[in-house]
């Protein structure tokens, strides 16, 4: 039988939090989700969910959050606010008795990293080792979600098109992996004071992609890598701050990784799912 003690998601409503949120759902967890719902937005996590509604700036609210809760899943977005932040909610944990935090962090972390989110998420990890509380750390690569629409451009165009080169290579990871090793780390002990490296079970590169993507639409797909003065001028518009683009750039050219980890598979005991099975999930709607 399931712990009737909460565990906290912050985040909820993300790729990560969304997903983990609704997989200890339904292994029976109780769950309290903290989020901040964009205006307009209707709730569409799992019945029985407990919501918080409200900013990592508002500490009695985190402080509210974690009161009773044996575990906590933390997942913060990338922002200067985010070192605030950090301390906010390892002290609200702390203080409430939290037993163990789960924290999603990023693949280049470190307080050397060339990424301005990676010198924040380490921070983050420094926080949490000097609280004294039990902890693992999630550093994934880059999520599969994100990779929809420039999948259904090539099938629908013929023409995918990214911020990398054709040859760089990532680790892609699902969310839905992130989440089950983050599940399994947040209910049982034995991954305490480990950092896990979800990833795919390869490191496909973009030209690899295309190829997969040409032969499950049935129509010639090529890749190409968008000019940088393109992307800036586009993000710029959409209200991105240089912070962010700087990061976005990075991450689809120095900072990508072709590493490989077994650690899905450790930690869940199945495989990881693979891009090319998410290509063939969405070649369900290109006939």
């Amino acid at each position: 039988m399931s712990d009737p003690t909460p565990i906290v998601v912050l985040g909820a409503s993300g790729n990560v939090g969304s997903a983990l949120t609704a997989q200890l759902a339904d292994a029976g967890e109780a769950v309290r989700a903290l989020y901040q719902p964009a205006p307009g937005d209707v709730s569409t996590l799992p019945h029985g969910v407990e919501e918080i509604h409200g900013s990592f700036d508002d500490v009695d609210l985190v402080r509210r959050a974690m009161t009773g809760a044996r575990a906590v899943f933390m997942l913060t977005p990338p922002s200067p606010s985010q070192p605030a932040w950090n301390r906010t909610i390892v002290n609200a944990a702390r203080d409430a008795g939290v037993a163990r935090v789960v924290k999603l962090s990023a693949f280049d972390s470190g307080v050397d990293s060339s990424l301005f989110m990676g010198r924040w998420h380490a921070d983050g990890e420094a926080v949490l080792a000097e609280s004294g509380i039990d902890h693992v750390i999630l550093r994934p690569q880059y999520f599969m979600q994100m990779m929809p629409r420039m999948l259904n451009a090539g099938a629908r165009t013929g023409v995918m098109r990214g911020a990398a080169d054709v040859s760089v290579r990532m680790g892609f990871v699902d969310v839905r992996d992130i989440a089950a090793v983050a599940a399994m780390a947040l209910t049982r002990g034995e991954y305490d004071g480990r950092i896990l490296v979800p990833t795919g079970p390869a490191a496909p590169s973009y030209g690899e992609i295309a190829h997969a993507v040409a032969a499950v639409s049935r129509r010639d797909v090529r890749y190409e890598k968008r000019p940088t003065s393109d992307i800036r001028t586009e993000f710029t518009a959409r209200g991105w701050p240089e912070w962010h683009i700087a990061d976005y750039l990075k991450i689809h050219s120095t900072a990508a990784s072709e590493l490989v980890t077994d650690d899905v598979l450790e930690v869940t005991g199945r495989a990881p799912r693979s891009v090319f099975d998410l290509i063939d999930e969405l070649s369900r709607d290109w006939a």
